[in-house]
């Protein structure tokens, strides 16, 4: 069974930029961080509240496996050959077999969405998210995914990996437990197949703008914002392009 949103996979082509950008103007903080056996990369989970950014650095982006910046989603499976199994079965697109992780810790395997983002399924008795981080400043409230076919990803999201679909404003929105997705519908073919933002709640949006202006990036108004009376925001791109929101918002903020 998948039970859990775990983590935004990113291709770092600085990782030690990216580490920036997250832990120091975010505020995250690193609960993992192993070479792989082969030597072939560095890994590192970036925890934001309840929510993780993987960062892969060392190497390089190419065509088969990917350009540097967002790269996947990563969810966890009690069963990942049955859930890969399932999950074939159900429509999706085979991109790498169950397999055991190249950092040594757990198995993974990939699938592709019905837009071609990259869905990778985790199963390991370490949990990153239970690691202790002290206070946090940036807490991930969601990440998104673009579709062309809205409603191949909803039974794609629902039926194959079990979310639920929330009703909201905005609409798109499925949780798993207290992690939310949201699938944004696109009519660009060149936005299907990525992952859209990752949506990052901070106390203070002036504060969390100022500490990753400091560090050389700029924000802009968020154009997506679901009500600008509620949900104040910036947008941001990551060294490897990745769109980072914060957000300040007047009602909840994610624990």
């Amino acid at each position: 069974m998948i039970y859990e949103l775990n983590h935004a996979g990113i291709l770092a082509e600085d990782l030690e930029r990216s580490l920036a950008f997250y832990c120091v103007g975010l505020g995250g903080t690193i609960v993992f961080r192993k070479q792989r056996l082969d030597r072939s990369a560095e890994i590192v989970y970036v925890r934001l509240g309840d929510g993780l950014v993987e960062l892969i650095g060392g190497l390089r982006a190419t065509a088969d496996f990917g350009g540097y910046g967002p790269h996947h989603l990563g969810f966890m499976s009690d069963d990942i050959d049955a859930d890969f199994r399932r999950m074939i079965e159900g429509g999706a697109e085979p991109w790498l077999a169950p397999s055991p992780a190249g950092t040594g810790v757990g198995f993974t395997a990939f699938v592709l969405d019905r837009s071609g983002t990259r869905i990778e399924l985790l199963e390991r008795d370490t949990d990153f998210r239970a690691q202790p981080t002290g206070t946090a400043y940036g807490c991930v409230e969601h990440y998104s995914v673009y579709t062309d076919d809205p409603a191949s990803s909803s039974k794609f999201y629902g039926a194959l990996l079990g979310m639920r679909a929330v009703s909201d404003a905005s609409g798109g929105y499925f949780s798993l437990g207290n992690d939310r997705l949201r699938v944004e519908s696109t009519t660009k073919p060149e936005l299907s197949g990525v992952i859209g933002r990752i949506v990052v709640t901070v106390p203070d949006l002036d504060d969390g703008g100022a500490r990753l202006a400091n560090l050389g990036f700029t924000g802009e108004q968020n154009a997506a914002s679901v009500d600008a009376k509620l949900d104040k925001s910036l947008l941001f791109r990551d060294p490897d392009g990745s769109a980072v929101v914060i957000r300040e918002h007047a009602i909840t903020r994610r624990k």
